[in-house]
């Protein structure tokens, strides 16, 4: 069964502002979210799960269908409150500065 996540569980999970989410929701970018209520939304898990693979795959340059590099550390979803364990999205060393190097 497809767990939903909450926004809270959400920005945890994928370690971005709600508003950037909101952006990239927007723009196509992040799985849509699901109305689950009058007033209440969230996320089907195995659709983050699968954006934070393949977000994983394109920062570390790994070919599309191929493996993806073993991050350094793992977020544990039970510690959230959701029944998985999710990779984390950049490794400790990894910089986000197209422009600068990795000292």
């Amino acid at each position: 069964m497809d767990r939903v996540v909450r926004r809270k569980q959400l920005l945890e999970l994928i370690g971005v502002s709600s508003t950037t989410q909101w952006r990239m929701e927007r723009a196509g970018q992040f799985p849509a979210r699901v109305r689950i209520g009058k007033g209440l939304v969230g996320w089907h898990l195995v659709e983050v799960e699968k954006w934070l693979e393949d977000r994983e795959r394109v920062l570390r340059g790994a070919p599309e269908g191929g493996p993806v590099p073993k991050a350094s550390g793992s977020i544990v979803g039970s510690q959230l409150g959701v029944d998985s364990t999710l990779p984390l999205a950049l490794g400790q060393n990894t910089r986000l500065d197209p422009g600068g190097s990795d000292e």
